[in-house]
């Protein structure tokens, strides 16, 4: 919902968290605990949490009011972003994960639905370390599909383990999809296309694609985390190294 904070005058997003994850206290606690966690984040393409709280035995999330357009309404199908506006997107991106990496804050649930673009280009990277413990829950209820994150999430993940590596892997796939107008891997069976790398690689998708982006998502997308980019600033180097 969309909302204002009363006590401070500012626009908030309020999320209240679904029947289903109320279903078990652990679990809800687990969920609870990330969210803290991830309100202790203080970076400018980081969306920030403003505070939990509990009405009417319902737990909702007050966060930061997204500015500009979700990345999902600038993809479309056969739609692709300029070289040098997916790198200015991406790059935001891997600054949000390295400075959440290193306060031991994942994201897991990295998707175009929650980075957030505003007219400027500068990018808000929404619902860190939420993502990780809704998917869990998800899966032990049998509608992780309806999340819509499965084209994006690293193998392990799938699996049920969530690694650094598996955040970059996901920044991956949406670099994939913004150069190549698609993602990588159109499913039903995600896992095992991952597994095998079975991507077509940009530059036949993309005219004038350079070969280094090729080599770049190839890491990027390896079906190993220790294959991939060790973090988000070494990801975000190579990046910087595609003319």
């Amino acid at each position: 919902f969309a909302a204002v904070d009363l006590s401070l005058g500012r626009k908030v997003n309020l999320k209240r968290l679904r029947d289903e994850l109320h279903s078990s206290e652990k679990e809800l606690d687990r969920l609870l605990e990330l969210a803290r966690k991830s309100s202790e984040l203080a970076h400018p393409n980081a969306a920030e949490l403003y505070s939990v709280f509990v009405e009417e035995s319902r737990v909702h999330l007050a966060v930061e009011a997204p500015d500009g357009r979700p990345l999902r309404e600038l993809l479309g199908p056969n739609s692709l972003m300029p070289l040098a506006l997916a790198k200015r997107a991406l790059r935001q991106v891997l600054m949000a994960l390295a400075h959440a990496h290193g306060k031991t804050v994942l994201h897991g649930g990295l998707s175009p639905d929650s980075i957030f673009i505003d007219a400027d280009g500068r990018v808000k990277v929404h619902d860190f370390a939420l993502g990780i413990q809704v998917c869990r829950v998800a899966a032990k209820l049998g509608w992780s599909a309806s999340i819509g994150t499965a084209p994006y999430m690293a193998p392990e993940q799938e699996l049920g383990t969530v690694y650094k590596e598996s955040d970059l892997y996901s920044a991956g796939a949406l670099l994939y999809e913004m150069t190549a107008g698609r993602p990588p891997f159109p499913g039903p069976d995600y896992l095992s296309q991952k597994r095998a790398a079975r991507f077509v690689p940009a530059s036949r998708l993309a005219l004038n694609s350079p070969p280094e982006l090729d080599s770049l998502l190839a890491k990027a997308l390896a079906p190993e985390p220790g294959a991939r980019f060790r973090s988000a600033d070494d990801f975000r180097v190579e990046l910087e190294l595609i003319p």
